[in-house]
């Protein structure tokens, strides 16, 4: 059940190898009954051996940590696939009743914790399922309203709401006098820009926004290879893309892992160089396509376009991929959009830039309270810039 899950932890390891040399210790014992010496009786003692070693293996690799996932590193034993979380659509179903194949959005009303290694937070959703106050007519009546589709960043994983980035946004918009801006945090943990299309028409619905900030980091390049494009919205199955064979071995078996790491450039996707190049490309065009579909929709209004660095980029002031200049150069051009890179900001405030070892927590990755401010600073800055009123 495990496995069909996408999760497994040490006990299914345990119980794989304890079953498999009950298995062979079984037939052991009637071969050595029928004939000692047959070459069937060596055969099987020789595979006993060798799954044996192989389960010492595994434990060793296992405590070392060595080829540990992002998830069994910062809250759990258990390994959660990135090409999909199964486990928790499934939870979803039956607690929540929810009957969409695909949410958009978190289960409205209900609380998540979010708990790591370097951080515990409780997450309260409204009941549009976001990390955000009730959205009333008397919260939005004579306010332009600014509405900010991301991920986990955008949610403000790492902190609490009131110092999640949009949060600082709005108190700094508010604080400059005018206090005409609500600023909605739209921000869907585990989303990406496709998905930003659906989280998009599913919010318009409810709210008329003036302006959409759209995040995009290199880990949305990734999410799209792991979970596909917009066909995997197109599947009618409550599980919603499918993953490779060899993922349900990787993330139970650390010699697998192991041999993994030996033959692929990238192991969790099983694939080297230059297929991961040919991804990266797809995903590229992917996200293109879904910023396009979204400003179509967005006719007439302005969208800031936010890229990102993670902590490892924002030290180096250079993406791991090109694709994410790429994507830049794909709107700077087009007038509906205001493209705004936070490695410039990093450039332009030197004193900034010596922050980042701080603002960011040390194994799970996301930003503290004071790299959500920095964030929320450098937006406020393009706003007052470009929308500030004389």
């Amino acid at each position: 059940m495990l496995l069909i899950l996408g999760r497994a932890w040490i006990f299914t390891t345990i119980s794989f190898y304890a079953g498999l040399l009950l298995f062979l210790f079984l037939f052991y014992k009637k071969f050595k009954r029928k004939n000692p010496q047959s070459k069937a009786l060596k055969i099987i003692y020789v595979l006993t051996v060798t799954v044996f070693v192989f389960f010492i293996a595994d434990l060793i690799l296992r405590f070392t940590g060595k080829f540990s996932s992002y998830s069994e590193r910062n809250y759990s034993l258990f390994y959660v696939s990135p090409y999909n979380d199964n486990f928790s659509l499934l939870r979803r179903k039956i607690f929540y009743n929810e009957k969409n194949p695909v949410p958009y959005t978190a289960s409205p009303e209900q609380k998540n914790k979010y708990k790591t290694t370097d951080f515990e937070f409780i997450h309260n959703y409204n009941s549009l399922g976001l990390r955000e106050r009730e959205i009333t007519d008397e919260l939005l009546a004579g306010r332009e309203i600014i509405v900010c589709i991301g991920d986990s960043f955008t949610e403000g994983v790492g902190t609490d709401y009131e110092n999640s980035w949009p949060q600082v946004l709005e108190r700094k918009l508010s604080n400059r006098g005018d206090n005409d801006f609500v600023v909605i945090n739209a921000g869907i943990s585990g989303s990406d820009p496709v998905k930003y299309i659906y989280v998009f028409n599913y919010l318009n619905n409810y709210i008329n926004s003036d302006y959409l900030i759209i995040s995009i980091g290199s880990n949305d390049l990734l999410d799209i290879i792991f979970k596909g494009g917009n066909e995997r919205y197109k599947k009618d199955s409550f599980y919603q893309w499918d993953a490779p064979i060899c993922y349900y071995f990787y993330s139970w078996n650390f010699v697998f892992r192991a041999i993994s790491n030996l033959i692929y450039d990238y192991p969790e996707i099983y694939c080297n160089e230059k297929e991961f190049r040919e991804k990266l490309s797809f995903a590229c065009n992917e996200i293109v396509k879904a910023v396009q579909k979204i400003s179509t929709e967005f006719s007439g209004k302005k969208i800031v376009l936010y890229l990102y660095p993670d902590r490892q980029e924002a030290k180096t002031l250079k993406y791991r991929y090109e694709e994410m200049n790429l994507i830049k150069q794909e709107f700077l051009d087009n007038e509906t959009f205001i493209v705004v890179d936070q490695i410039n900001f990093y450039k332009k405030y030197p004193d900034k830039k010596r922050l980042i070892p701080e603002i960011y927590h040390n194994i799970d990755g996301h930003c503290n309270s004071e790299g959500y401010k920095l964030w929320g600073e450098y937006l406020f800055e393009i706003f007052d810039e470009e929308f500030g009123k004389e």
